[in-house]
């Protein structure tokens, strides 16, 4: 209903609604928030070409940040090192180091950093022959050029999104895309078709922990945006992929955690991989490179092991793992993508949620995890994850399904929530939220109310089929899966989608009836928390509904009107206030529940 946040008290108070006020008019002469907000300009990007002898060429990126009335631009390819702001008169490159310097003292004495010629309205306009730089180009549409095998330094910041876009000629076999956090963890987002990816619109993304790997053949059905007919088989694809102009692949890398990345592009056949993962040289040659070395499994950079097929220049020394960054940065893990410097610093990292990285210390929770990966608030949030789709974990609570039996009623089986994971032919089942050996667009995402995510079970997402169908692996693309008719016997809560809300959190098993009033386990399903919490009602919630009623209660007469005594009025006001206290109690649990708001107005709909 307003303005709320996340609290640093998880588990017991998830997030909360803030107290901001009552909303007042603003004043029509002074600038509005969301005016400004909906016309600002988005950023902007410009390009330094040609070789100066600080390297100071590459893809720089406007900030909010001013020195002198004008922005700060800091590079973001191929790294983070150098930022051009403006100084008496002249537009300045230097290390980034001396950043936050410059910008408390406003430009300062400039320091005796390369300067352009001039001091024209943008620095790209500017003339910096002067300074070794024979061009300055701006990159109007802020896409970060994206070369095969060449790889690309960036740093991104929370929340921020860099986009790369990278050429795809008729000769290649399919595409192979790592990105390999060097400090952080980014989330990789996929499309043929958009520009600028987001969660909403991109075709492929990638959330999980650590290094990112994405594969798509040439023979599939999505690769470039083109989709073939029914009758129009891989190789028919491939042949008339080679008589057409080449398409672009479009990535974006998010923020998850502020850190300096790696992006690699490889020319990807399924050939070539088995040759590099066997580590055959001649046969590694004889392709396009699909890995930064021959034998280096690509997921495995980063994991703290030290892989000797790994440690190469090409590979980033195995991200660290084998003693030498090169000058990276690298940070001491004790799992992918979690620096030991995280353990315990008062914020939650999914990175360190595990026994390697003692579930983060006290970050996240006050006890350890039911495993590695699967965070206390992923479970019954109404997405299957594959890290909690474990008995330790109670099967993700109700949202894997992993109660419910094989009956549904439609004939199309779209209520299907049975547990048959093999096709009709007899292969097994490829997991929905994986992207290999079968890329699709299949996922939780695109498909949110049709059981997808972390397992292997026949499901008909979009009722596109006649019945229950999964990809497979070994067989083909997908096939349809043989399971019971559809009846009209069903128990309607057997299989029902929204019946985890009526339930106890199964992350409160644990601290049920332990002494301590839990928030999150105060609800009717938990029986308040076991009773650590009372019994729920108190006097002060129903004198307080009451007094929203416009009810005048006498202090000593609160008891006769909610009995209603025999009189009718007094039973109207008790219906109409104990309406309202059930209303806001209902409220209150949806809240200490920690749904999150989109959930929250399902429910209240």
């Amino acid at each position: 209903t307003g303005p709320w946040c996340y609290t640093t008290d998880y588990p017991d108070v998830e997030w909360e609604e803030c107290d901001v006020g009552e909303p007042k008019k603003c004043d029509a002469s002074e600038p509005s928030l969301i005016a400004s907000a909906q016309t600002r300009a988005p950023a902007q990007y410009a390009k330094l070409d040609g070789r100066t002898y600080a390297k100071c060429e590459g893809t720089y990126k406007r900030s909010d940040d001013l020195i002198q009335g004008k922005p700060i631009w800091d590079r973001i390819d191929p790294d983070s090192s150098r930022f051009i702001f403006f100084c008496s008169g002249k537009w300045r490159v230097t290390g980034s180091q001396w950043r936050e310097g410059l910008l408390a003292e406003n430009g300062g004495s400039c320091g005796s950093f390369i300067s352009s010629d001039d001091g024209a309205a943008e620095w790209y306009a500017a003339k910096w022959d002067g300074a070794g730089a024979v061009a300055a180009a701006v990159a109007a549409d802020g896409l970060i050029p994206l070369k095969l095998r060449e790889g690309a330094n960036g740093h991104v910041k929370e929340l921020e999104v860099l986009y790369y876009v990278a050429n795809v000629p008729p000769s290649m076999q399919g595409v192979k895309v790592v990105l390999l956090p060097i400090q952080g963890d980014a989330d990789l987002l996929l499309s043929f078709s958009e520009p600028r990816p987001t969660r909403s619109s991109a075709t492929w993304l990638d959330e999980s922990v650590g290094v990112k790997q994405f594969t798509l053949p040439a023979s599939s059905e999505f690769f470039c945006g083109r989709k073939p007919s029914e009758d129009f088989d891989g190789r028919q694809l491939r042949n008339r992929r080679r008589a057409e102009e080449e398409c672009k692949l479009h990535i974006g890398v998010s923020g998850f955690e502020e850190g300096d990345f790696k992006l690699f592009l490889y020319n990807y056949t399924q050939d070539a991989a088995d040759a590099v993962a066997g580590g055959d040289m001649m046969d590694y040659d004889d392709f396009v490179a699909t890995s930064c070395s021959p034998g280096c499994d690509d997921l495995r950079l980063g994991n703290a092991e030290c892989d000797i097929a790994c440690n190469t220049t090409e590979c980033v020394w195995d991200g660290g793992d084998c003693g030498y960054d090169g000058g990276y940065g690298f940070e001491d893990n004790c799992a992918t993508a979690c620096p030991v410097a995280w353990i315990g610093d008062g914020y939650c990292d999914e990175a360190c949620y595990n026994s390697a990285c003692q579930w983060d210390g006290t970050d996240c929770t006050a006890d350890s995890g039911c495993a590695d990966g699967c965070m206390p608030n992923w479970i019954d949030d109404d997405e299957c994850d594959e890290q909690c789709n474990n008995e330790a974990c109670g099967w993700d609570g109700h949202d894997c399904s992993h109660e419910a039996d094989e009956c549904y009623t439609d004939s199309r089986g779209i209520d299907y929530r049975g547990h048959v994971a093999v096709s009709a032919a007899g292969h097994q089942c490829q997991v929905w939220s994986h992207q290999t050996p079968n890329a699709h667009t299949k996922t939780v995402l695109a498909f949110p109310t049709f059981g997808l995510g972390g397992h292997n079970f026949c499901r008909n997402p979009g009722s596109e089929e006649i019945g229950p169908w999964c990809y497979t692996i070994g067989g083909a693309r997908w096939e349809l899966c043989s399971v019971p008719p559809p009846s009209d016997k069903c128990e309607s809560s057997a299989n029902s989608v929204m019946d985890y809300r009526n339930q106890c959190p199964v992350d409160c098993a644990n601290i049920l009836g332990n002494g301590r009033c839990d928030l999150r386990c105060n609800i009717t399903s938990c029986a308040y928390d076991a009773g650590d919490c009372g019994v729920g009602l108190s006097l002060a919630t129903i004198l307080e509904a009451a007094n929203e009623a416009g009810v005048a209660i006498p202090r000593k007469g609160y008891s006769l009107v909610m009995v209603g005594a025999g009189v009718c009025s007094g039973v109207a006001v008790g219906l109409v206030i104990l309406r309202l206290v059930l209303y806001r109690k209902r409220k209150e649990e949806l809240k200490l529940r920690g749904y999150t708001v989109e959930e929250m107005k399902q429910v209240e709909m």
